[in-house]
């Protein structure tokens, strides 16, 4: 006997009651996901966790500032300043439901509020990568609104991918 196809999306719109969800807007999300698990499987495969994810992708960031330019990333920054510090009221309510921790808090927001190429561009956008991935996983153990999201998933995917590329020198980044 055939076992019919299970289709999760329908049901987690059922189980959340979220109608919004769809194929189309939650595409972005699936796309993040699997860059995620390129860039962990690429940049950290045989780390063994004793540093922070955050620390990690700090230092990752950093090293790609030797082999790249700050100023290809400035068109992401420039997104998260608009999202976070432009004319949205909600803005700096959404900065800081990112939940960066005091360790980088200040250093994300100046990046993000001053737009201008600087050495901490690429960490910068790791650290928010990273909290939309852990926002999404473990956040406030609510289910996320992917249709909220959609737009900021993309964004990190197209700066995810393009990092994964101009950075292939890197890969394979042991922490000890």
């Amino acid at each position: 006997m055939a076992q019919k196809k299970f289709n999760s999306l329908n049901w987690y719109k059922r189980t959340v009651k979220n109608k919004k969800i769809n194929r189309k807007n939650s595409k972005s999300l699936l796309g993040f996901l699997l860059i995620w698990s390129a860039l962990e499987n690429l940049y950290f495969e045989n780390d063994n966790h004793r540093t922070p994810m955050a620390d990690r992708l700090f230092e990752l960031g950093k090293r790609a500032n030797e082999i790249t330019q700050q100023s290809e990333y400035l068109s992401f920054i420039h997104h998260f300043q608009e999202r976070y510090f432009g004319a949205n009221q909600d803005g700096e309510r959404l900065f800081y439901n990112l939940f960066l921790g005091t360790q980088y808090e200040e250093l994300v927001r100046n990046v993000v509020r001053d737009c201008k190429p600087t050495e901490n561009i690429i960490p910068a956008l790791l650290l928010i990568a990273n909290r939309y991935r852990n926002n999404f996983i473990h956040g406030r153990k609510e289910p996320i609104k992917v249709h909220e999201y959609e737009k900021q998933f993309n964004i990190l995917n197209q700066f995810l991918s393009k990092f994964i590329e101009r950075t292939e020198d890197l890969r394979r980044i042991q922490h000890g």
